[in-house]
């Protein structure tokens, strides 16, 4: 059983809670023909390339979730929304030498990455590049987890999705490509006409991208490489994740998007050499430690104390039920063959089982 169907008793996660530069385009750098011109120095820049070049190599190919269109015509809310994230929910809560720092940063949102994987974020010198595509991704994940949490629905077909995004290929799916989250897993049109829904969604979202940018920002400010064909090293992601949570308990908002991260990083960032952003037990575990011992802290602002520390334990409660199926090594390849086995037409929404007292 998947880390996400053994915690649906938790499914309702739904805490109440309380300018960047333009685009900068991409040219070729003398490299790899892909890095955007002024990426890094030289020999820092050639490094990268090869890294992310190996990284992709290995990875399948996800540019069908979205066509170029429909990217390139998100691309100005996603942009819009980033920096009101930045200006409301970042740069207020950090110390002032970091928040200069961070004011240098350029944040750029191509259509794509270097790779293909939804989640392909990465930074380098004084860029963080978060992909359209990957932003996308995200928050249809967070409008999929937020309208079954709130129906009462199952979200063992979020795993069972993922699972065949990791597992199979384009030709399994209908018009052999790979679906978006909202049509593979039958969400409404009209989701987003409940308030409840649209709440728990833009939370989620929000703090899934709030967390992304900071872990990138750590990665920056703490002088991280990633090694050749290897990523980050588990040491240098713990040090980031413990960045990004000491700067986003200072606004007191549970940070229910780092569920979102680490479970989506449970289906593309766990294979051995090609995960640039390591999801390990390790590292889901360190994540529970911080989040159960600083909680008072993450909850200092809060009126609805009570309320939120139970969110607290909650996450952290699922990130150590996480680090458990990442160390039995069964669970992958059980995982591998319910995504051969299930057919996707089967992925429609499902009541939660009724308990019994």
């Amino acid at each position: 059983m998947s880390p996400v169907a053994a915690s649906e008793t938790r499914d309702a996660l739904r805490i109440s809670a309380p300018q960047r530069r333009p685009n900068q385009t991409y040219s070729p750098c003398g490299n790899c023909g892909a890095c955007p011109s002024g990426f890094a120095a030289p020999a820092v820049r050639a490094a990268i390339c090869l890294l992310l070049i190996a990284l992709s190599c290995q990875a399948a190919d996800y540019s069908t979730l979205y066509t170029p269109a429909k990217l390139k015509a998100e691309q100005p809310r996603l942009q819009t929304a980033i920096d009101f994230l930045i200006q409301k929910e970042i740069q207020p809560f950090l110390p002032a030498q970091q928040a200069t720092a961070f004011g240098l940063q350029t944040i750029g949102l191509p259509l794509e990455g270097f790779r293909s994987d939804p989640l392909d974020i990465y930074a380098e010198n004084s860029r963080i590049v978060l992909p359209v595509r990957t932003l996308l991704f995200l928050e249809d994940l967070s409008r999929c987890y937020a309208w079954l949490w709130t129906n009462r629905m199952s979200t063992k077909t979020v795993d069972e999705y993922l699972g065949m995004l990791r597992y199979r290929s384009p030709a399994d799916f209908p018009d052999h490509q790979y679906p978006g989250p909202l049509k593979a897993l039958h969400i409404p049109e009209n989701a987003l006409s409940d308030p409840k829904v649209v709440e728990s969604a833009v939370r989620l979202r929000r703090t899934a991208d709030a967390f992304l940018l900071l872990h990138q920002f750590a990665h920056l400010q703490l002088h991280h490489q990633a090694a050749t064909n290897h990523g980050f090293t588990d040491t240098q992601e713990i040090e980031a994740d413990r960045y990004a949570l000491n700067i986003m308990k200072e606004n007191s908002v549970t940070p229910t998007g780092i569920f979102l991260v680490m479970y989506a990083g449970l289906f593309f960032e766990t294979g051995a050499g090609t995960a640039l952003h390591p999801v390990t037990a390790n590292r889901m575990l360190a994540m529970a430690h911080f989040l159960d011992e600083r909680v008072f802290e993450f909850i200092r602002g809060r009126a609805d104390k009570a309320t939120a520390m139970d969110g607290i334990h909650s996450i952290a409660s699922l990130l150590v039920e996480g680090a458990e199926w990442l160390n039995v090594r069964a669970h992958q390849g059980d995982l591998e063959q319910l995504a051969l086995k299930t057919d996707p037409a089967t992925l429609q929404p499902r009541p939660l089982p009724r308990t019994t007292k």
